[in-house]
C-alpha cells in the first residue's frame, strides 16, 4: 500500500514536469502544474514524517518538545497546512475559538500534526462543497477541540478500530479516497501523549 501511495504521488509529478517541459505550455497549465507538484509534494512529505513517527512510537523514541503555548495558534497553524486542500474541494470552514489565549504545556508541532491530520481526513471523505466546522469550548481549566463534517461517515463495526494502526474503512467508495490508515493512530498517540483523552 505504502508503495503504490508513493508510486502514484511520483507518477503525477512526472506527469506535471513532462508537461512543464514542453515549449507550447500555455501560462494557466504551466501554473497548473507546478501547483500540482507542489500539493504532491507536500503530501508525500507528510506521509514519509507519519511513517517515521510511526516507527518511532513503535519503539518508545517520541518525546515531546513541551513548551507554554497558546493552543489556537496549534489549530491556526493547521487549517493554514490544509486550506489549499480544503480551497481546491470547495468546503466552507467556519472557525469557532475562543478570544483570548488558551495557554497549555505541550508540543505544538504534535498538536499541529493532530489537527493536521483530522482536518485533512475530514476535508478528504467530504464531497465538494461540504462543511468543516471546527470548535474550541473551555471550561474548567479544560478545552475540548471539536472537529466536524458533512463527509461520508463511518460504519458503526468500523468505530472501535477507527485509530488502530493501518485500519482502513471498508467499500469500494472509501477505498478510493483512503490513505494508509497511519494518520489516525498517530492522532491518538499524540494525544495519549499530552495527557488527554
Amino acid at each position: 500500500m505504502i508503495c503504490h501511495e508513493l508510486r502514484s504521488r511520483l507518477a503525477a509529478i512526472h506527469n506535471a514536469v513532462q508537461l512543464l517541459q514542453s515549449p507550447m505550455i500555455e501560462p494557466p497549465r504551466r501554473q497548473w502544474a507546478q501547483a500540482l507538484i507542489e500539493r504532491q509534494f507536500l503530501r508525500m512529505m507528510r506521509l514519509l514524517d507519519d511513517l517515521l513517527d510511526v516507527s518511532r512510537t513503535n519503539i518508545c523514541h517520541v518525546q515531546l518538545q513541551r513548551e507554554r503555548m497558546d493552543l489556537r495558534v496549534a489549530i491556526n497553524n493547521a487549517i493554514d497546512t490544509v486550506e489549499p486542500e480544503i480551497d481546491q474541494r470547495h468546503h466552507r470552514l467556519a472557525i469557532a475559538l475562543p478570544s483570548t489565549p488558551v495557554w497549555l504545556q505541550g508540543d505544538i508541532g504534535r498538536l499541529e500534526q493532530v489537527f493536521v491530520n483530522l482536518l485533512a481526513n475530514a476535508c478528504k471523505f467530504t464531497d465538494t462543497g461540504g462543511e468543516l466546522p471546527v470548535r474550541m469550548d473551555t471550561a474548567d481549566r479544560q478545552a475540548a477541540v471539536h472537529f466536524r463534517d458533512t463527509g461520508i461517515g463511518i460504519a458503526a463495526h468500523a468505530l472501535p478500530h477507527v485509530f488502530d494502526l493501518f485500519e482502513q474503512a471498508d467499500g469500494a467508495a472509501q477505498h478510493r479516497r483512503s490513505g494508509l490508515g497511519i494518520g489516525p493512530a498517530l492522532v491518538c498517540e499524540f494525544v495519549k501523549l499530552h495527557g488527554a483523552a
